[in-house]
């Protein structure tokens, strides 16, 4: 099991820029002083430490508190962004509430869905009780500020308006 001392022998994380380097040459491929990190598929950057493959956000919470997160969330949304500033611990559902976006959404605002049955504008939020549904609405104007409004109250500082 790595330990955050061991972590702390084999590298330097900066928080202001969220960098990682090596301290140490691990074998004959790394420097001292290089660069940690690729970055996969989904978006985040991984280094193996001892042959186990981790996220280096998750190294860095690690890094920083000595204690293993459940989750990390990107308070930016951006998956690389490592700096100490953009990351927190949370739960699932508030990963969840600062998600970007879904790319499938045609309305362009979080929470906000046409029902052509109605012709309305249907506002839900997830979170919201007694349930995820909070009204509908002729404009797409007034449903969004209501679905934003909403989302700010019911999600907190892990409400995503962007």
């Amino acid at each position: 099991m790595l330990t955050q001392d061991r972590l702390k022998e084999l590298f330097n994380y900066d928080p202001l820029t969220g960098v990682v380097t090596r301290k140490v040459k691990t074998n004959n491929s790394t420097k001292i002083g290089e660069v940690v990190g690729s970055l996969s598929a989904a978006g985040y950057l991984h280094a193996k430490v001892n042959s186990k493959s981790y996220r280096l956000h998750r190294l860095a919470y690690f890094y920083m508190t000595g204690n293993w997160p459940n989750i990390i969330d990107h308070i930016n949304g951006v998956k690389n962004d490592n700096r100490w500033a953009n990351l927190r611990s949370c739960t699932q559902q508030q990963n969840t509430f600062n998600q970007k976006i879904s790319s499938n959404n045609t309305s362009g605002f979080k929470g906000v869905s046409w029902v052509s049955k109605s012709k309305k504008w249907y506002v839900t939020v997830a979170g919201h009780k007694p349930n995820a549904h909070v009204g509908s609405f002729d404009s797409l104007e007034e449903a969004a500020s209501v679905a934003k409004r909403v989302q700010a109250e019911v999600h907190g500082v892990y409400a995503c308006i962007r």
